[in-house]
């Protein structure tokens, strides 16, 4: 889990012994006895920086239905991991050009937009009772 060769000021080196500095001496762009691995994207900080900004958006968004934030998470989540793959430097086509994390993302966008556009005008569950949306229990 460590990311593409970059020049950003953000960039972080991985010492020996890690995944990052093995694939780079196993491709030739380091020596054995380098002090670390090229400067790559920070993949993990990318993630927990994803992760903050999904909590605030979830946290400031008020949806109309139980469920809305899930749905909203799912899509969201999936776009950001989608994209987010793009910058692994251990990405692995499975599925033509795309790694197995991607496949799965587009799943949870899909599954995000299905749930969070039915059900409009359909019966659903409330506080355990089967009822037309808006409906008081009964």
């Amino acid at each position: 889990d460590y990311g593409t060769l970059t020049h950003a000021p953000w960039a972080v080196v991985f010492p020996p012994g890690t995944e990052a500095y093995e694939a780079h001496l196993a491709h030739g762009w380091i020596e054995m006895g380098a002090p670390g691995s090229l400067p790559v994207h920070p993949t993990q900080l990318y993630a927990s920086l994803i992760g903050l900004g999904l909590f605030a958006i979830l946290a400031w968004w008020r949806g109309s239905r139980p469920g809305d934030r899930l749905w909203l998470f799912a899509a969201l989540y999936g776009a950001a991991r989608f994209l987010m793959e793009f910058l692994r430097g251990d990405f692995r086509a499975v599925l033509g050009p795309l790694s197995l994390p991607q496949v799965l993302s587009l799943g949870l966008i899909a599954a995000g937009i299905v749930f969070g556009t039915r059900g409009r005008g359909r019966l659903v569950w409330r506080a355990g009772r089967l009822g037309a949306p808006g409906a008081a229990p009964v």
